[in-house]
């Protein structure tokens, strides 16, 4: 039975990677990026659905979004591929204040967003794996990278505590809800 698949970020790179080896394996995938309609025209004859999502819109607008992928394909989503995010070189003293803001938003906040909307989905449903893409420069500062590091800093402590540790009120058999979680650190 083919799982959905919601991918992010699937205009080039490992989000294209991810579309066209998902499909070619049978299985459903929603495609999303920014200004879909025409940055992922090269994925419509794969078979993927194509939702046009800026992971950098406000949380309600992304809420949207993630309603309207979960309802294309009976049962919803079944694995969730955080994938999109940039990279803006320069020192810190060197980016504007707005182009960290935009950083963060688009590499932390997006992917936490997305979590947040459709975490109680898959609890409800008592399944799904979460996938975060991040960085080795998650572990490491690099020269010339530094909102990048620190965005991908940000994204690795999140995803195990946004899901098992919710409020610190959570009853201990709130931990079995059967809900996968990974974050790849690949090399830039």
């Amino acid at each position: 039975m083919p799982q959905t698949w919601l991918v992010t970020g699937c205009s080039s790179g490992f989000g294209e990677l991810f579309v066209r080896q998902l499909r070619a394996l049978g299985d459903n995938v929603i495609a999303t990026g920014r200004n879909a309609e025409t940055k992922l025209a090269h994925l419509k004859s794969t078979g993927a659905m194509i939702i046009d999502l800026d992971v950098s819109s406000s949380a309600s607008e992304i809420e949207a979004k993630m309603s309207e992928a979960w309802d294309l394909y009976p049962g919803g989503i079944d694995v969730v591929v955080n994938n999109a995010g940039y990279i803006l070189s320069g020192a810190v003293e060197e980016l504007l204040p707005q182009e960290l803001e935009d950083i963060m938003k688009t590499n932390f906040h997006g992917p936490m967003n997305i979590t947040r909307s459709l975490l109680p989905r898959l609890r409800a449903r008592g399944s799904g794996t979460l996938l975060y893409m991040s960085s080795q420069a998650g572990w490491h500062a690099d020269p010339g990278a530094s909102g990048y590091c620190a965005s991908k800093f940000a994204l690795e402590g999140m995803p195990i505590h946004t899901v098992f540790c919710p409020s610190l009120s959570l009853a201990p058999d709130s931990y079995s809800c059967n809900i996968s979680i990974s974050i790849k650190d690949p090399r830039y």
